[in-house]
C-alpha cells in the first residue's frame, strides 16, 4: 500500500522500515511545535510498530501501540513567571481582606451627605421636642412614643399626628416657620423613617390616599403663611463688588508679602474663579488636582468629587468638572496662576508627598527665603469655612461669607453675557434652575428699567443701561456743605432738618439731590440738624 498523501521524514537508521497507516494517522505532522519544548519521534511510536520491508505487505501493518504519556516541561523563563504570578496573586487581595464587618454595614447604609444627615437629625429633634411639650399639655390624648421610629406603620395615625405637628411647631423664639423650612422638617422625618425601615410609608407621596389630609393641610398652611408674609424675604449670599475686592488688596488682607495673605489670596481666587463650594471642598483639595501646563501658561483643575458630582452608581457617566486657569500678567500679583506658582513653591516637600493643598501659615516669615512658609499640618475645615468672613471683618464689611465668592464668580459671568453652558461647566451645577439663582440684578439694571418705563421716548435696554452706568460714575457734591466734615461718613442716613422760623420738619436723603437741585428751604439760614442713623 503506497502512502502518497502523507510522508514522514525518517532519519538514516529508519530508511528500511514501514509505518502503518494507523500510526500515521496518530501522528499529526501539521501540529506546530511549541517554542518552549520539542517532541522526538519516540514520543509518538514504539519499536514494535516498525516492521521489516521484506515481509508481505498485508502482514506488515499492525495496530499502533498506545501513546506513552510524557509530561511536558516548561523552560526556566516560564517557571519564573509562574512563581511571580503566584506571589502577586497572594498580595493582590491582602489589603482588601482587612475590611471589617462594620465597614460593610456603613457601606450598606448608603451615601448620605453630611448636611443631609445634619438636617435629618435636626428634624427628628424638633419633632420629639414638640411631642414632649404637647403630651405634657394634653395628657388625655398623647402622641405615641414610637410614631416615627419603627413599625408596624399606621398610616391613619401618622397622618393625624403629622397634621398637628406641622401646624403647631415653632421656632425657639415662638415665631412661625416659613413654608420652605416646614417642607425640610417633613423631608427629614421621611428620611429618618426610611433609614430605620425600608418598608416605611412615604409621607411625602401625594398619591397615597391615607396621606391626602396631610397634604391638604400642608397646602392650606403654606398659602396662609404666604399671605402673612412669613418667609417672603429670601436670603442670598451677597455679591462682592470690585471696590470691596480692591479694598482687600489695598489693606494687605490679600497679597504675596506674608504667608497668611498669600494663603488668603489663593483661597479667594480658587473660590471665586473655580467656583468651589464650602470649607469641606477646600479642605479636601489636593495638589494633584492642579496640573501645570504651558502654551498658554495655565493650570488645569480637575474635580475629584463634590455635592453635585459625588460619583454614585447613577453618576457613572457624569464627567468631573475641569476648569482651565489661564495666566493674565496684566493683573500683576492678583494673577491666579502667579499666586498658585508662588504658593506651591512655598510649601514643604512633605506636603507634596501627603498631597495636601491648604496648610497652616507660619506666623512669621522664615529668616531663610528658601525655607517653606507653611507648617506640615492642614488647615482646619472650620478655619477655611470662615475665611471670607474674617477677611472682610478686617476691612469693616460684615455681610460676606464663603458662598459670596461662588455667587460673585457666577454673577460676574452672567453680567458679561457668558453663555449659560460655560457658566454651568465652571460652577458644576447640574440644572439651570439652580444656576439661575446666581443671576442677581444690579442697581444699574433697576435704574435702566425705570428709565425705560418713565421715558416719553422709545429707548432700548442697552442704551438705558449705558446711561445708568454713566450717572453712577459721575461724582456728586453733597447737598449740605460741611456735613461730611461734621459727622464723618453719612452714607444711607436720613437727616431731619428744622428750618428756624418756618417750623417745618422735612426729611431728606443725602444722596437724593444734587447741589443744583437743592430745595429752596435748604438754602435758607442755618438749621437744626438731627441725624437718624
Amino acid at each position: 500500500m503506497a502512502v502518497s498523501s502523507r510522508s514522514v521524514k525518517l532519519n538514516q537508521a529508519m530508511k528500511n522500515t514501514v509505518i502503518s497507516p494507523a500510526l500515521l494517522n496518530a501522528i499529526d505532522l501539521n501540529k506546530p511545535v511549541s517554542k518552549h519544548y520539542s517532541l522526538g519521534m519516540d514520543d509518538y511510536m514504539d519499536e514494535s510498530a516498525l516492521v521489516p520491508s521484506s515481509q508481505d505487505e498485508d502482514d506488515a501493518f499492525v495496530n499502533p501501540p498506545p501513546k506513552r504519556s510524557k509530561p511536558l516541561k516548561l523552560n526556566k523563563a516560564c517557571k519564573g513567571k509562574e512563581n511571580q504570578a503566584g506571589k502577586s496573586s497572594e498580595q493582590r487581595f491582602q489589603q482588601s481582606f482587612d475590611v471589617t464587618e462594620k465597614d460593610y454595614e456603613e457601606l450598606a447604609k448608603g451615601f448620605v451627605p453630611k448636611t443631609t444627615k445634619k438636617n435629618t437629625d435636626w428634624a427628628v429633634r424638633n419633632f420629639r421636642e414638640w411631642k414632649r411639650n404637647r403630651n405634657q399639655r394634653f395628657s388625655d390624648k398623647k402622641c405615641p412614643d414610637k410614631l416615627i421610629d419603627e413599625g408596624p406603620w399606621n398610616k391613619a395615625e401618622l397622618c393625624f399626628w403629622l397634621c398637628r405637628y406641622i401646624v403647631e411647631t415653632r421656632r425657639s423664639d415662638g415665631s412661625k416657620y416659613p413654608p420652605a423650612t416646614l417642607y425640610q422638617l417633613l423631608s427629614g422625618l421621611h428620611r429618618y423613617m426610611e433609614a430605620n425601615d425600608h418598608y416605611a410609608p412615604n409621607i411625602m407621596d401625594r398619591h397615597i390616599p391615607e396621606f391626602k389630609e396631610l397634604h391638604s393641610t400642608i397646602d392650606s398652611l403654606f398659602r396662609q403663611l404666604k399671605a402673612e408674609g412669613v418667609g417672603a424675604e429670601v436670603k442670598h449670599a451677597t455679591v462682592i463688588t470690585k471696590d470691596e475686592e480692591n479694598l482687600l488688596w489695598e489693606k494687605g488682607v490679600l497679597g504675596t508679602a506674608t504667608p497668611l495673605s498669600l494663603l488668603r489670596a489663593v483661597f479667594y481666587c480658587n473660590r471665586k474663579k473655580n467656583c468651589l463650594r464650602g470649607g469641606k471642598e477646600h479642605r479636601n483639595l489636593k495638589i494633584s488636582q492642579l496640573s501645570r501646563h504651558s502654551k498658554p501658561d495655565r493650570f488645569i483643575y480637575t474635580e475629584n468629587g463634590s455635592k453635585n458630582h459625588s460619583g454614585g452608581f447613577m453618576e457613572l457617566h457624569v464627567e468631573n468638572k475641569v476648569v482651565p486657569i489661564v495666566a493674565n500678567p496684566d493683573l500683576g500679583d492678583a494673577c491666579h496662576v502667579l499666586l498658585l506658582d508662588l504658593y506651591l513653591s512655598k510649601l514643604p516637600a512633605k506636603a507634596r508627598e501627603a498631597d495636601i493643598f491648604y496648610l497652616r501659615p507660619l506666623t512669621q516669615l522664615p529668616s531663610d527665603p528658601q525655607k517653606p512658609w507653611y507648617a506640615v499640618s492642614p488647615c482646619g475645615e472650620n478655619k477655611l469655612g470662615s475665611m471670607v468672613k474674617e477677611m472682610f471683618a478686617e476691612v469693616g464689611v460684615c455681610d460676606k461669607t464663603n458662598h459670596s465668592l461662588r455667587a460673585t464668580g457666577a454673577t460676574e459671568l452672567y453680567r458679561a453675557n457668558v453663555p449659560e453652558k460655560i457658566i454651568q461647566q465652571r460652577t458644576g451645577h447640574r440644572c439651570l434652575k439652580a444656576l439661575r439663582t446666581y443671576e442677581r440684578t444690579t442697581s444699574q439694571q433697576h435704574l435702566a428699567v425705570s428709565r425705560i418705563l418713565s421715558s416719553d421716548m422709545e429707548i432700548d435696554y442697552q442704551q438705558a443701561t449705558s446711561e445708568a452706568s454713566k450717572s453712577r460714575t459721575q461724582p456728586k457734591t453733597p447737598c449740605l456743605p460741611g456735613i461730611s466734615s461734621m459727622f464723618g461718613v453719612t452714607n444711607n442716613c436720613v437727616i431731619n432738618i428744622n428750618f428756624g422760623q418756618s417750623n417745618t420738619n422735612v426729611a431728606y436723603n443725602l444722596h437724593e439731590f444734587e447741589r443744583d437741585e437743592m430745595p429752596e428751604e435748604m438754602e435758607k439760614a442755618p438749621a437744626e440738624v438731627e441725624l437718624d442713623l
